[in-house]
């Protein structure tokens, strides 16, 4: 607990406090927590609250640790559970009012996976605008469009660099091009 107190932000520090704290002290784990960016340790803290039958807390540490990381089913099933019925927007709002173009983009992915693809190239346009030099974005963006993504597919191809293909391929199949992937 001193070792986090020196430095409330090591995600490293947080798990180790929740780790040796009695099970049944969710106030204190939630006191540790209360500035932690590991979505991991705020979940384990809503089971735990959710156990307590402290179902509204666990909600709103489920819809934080989502927001956190939009991509981990765990959460998107949790906060679902909890009915909560506008995950996307309010991951979304999170995301562009974090100005992180990785958190994002993580939610253009989550968009992606669930086949908004309209959404999900519109939080990549923004993550590709925070951070341009970031290919990730940019490659996503080119999947937003038919001749982006052939684009994207004859380059990845001209590389000859299995990475650049496989990451190409992610992105395709993320856009619904599950051919153009497996080709790939």
């Amino acid at each position: 607990q001193y070792a986090l107190s020196l430095d409330p932000d090591d995600s490293e520090w947080q798990r180790k406090v929740i780790e040796f704290m009695p099970q049944g002290d969710v106030d204190a784990m939630q006191q540790a927590l209360a500035n932690s960016n590991d979505d991991e340790a705020i979940g384990d803290l809503a089971d735990r609250m959710r156990e307590q039958g402290r179902e509204q807390e666990a909600c709103e540490l489920y819809m934080r640790a989502l927001t956190i990381d939009p991509g981990d089913n765990e959460w998107v099933t949790a906060a679902t559970s909890c009915g909560i019925t506008d995950v996307g927007d309010r991951i979304r709002q999170a995301a562009m009012a974090s100005g992180n173009d990785e958190r994002i983009g993580d939610v253009g992915d989550y968009f992606a996976g669930e086949g908004d693809m309209a959404s999900a190239c519109a939080m990549y346009s923004e993550a590709a605008r925070l951070d341009p030099d970031d290919s990730e974005w940019r490659d996503n963006l080119r999947a937003c469009s038919p001749e982006g993504m052939a684009q994207l597919r004859l380059e990845a191809l001209a590389s000859n660099d299995d990475e650049r293909i496989g990451d190409a391929a992610d992105v395709l199949r993320d856009a619904g091009d599950r051919d153009g992937a497996c080709e790939l």
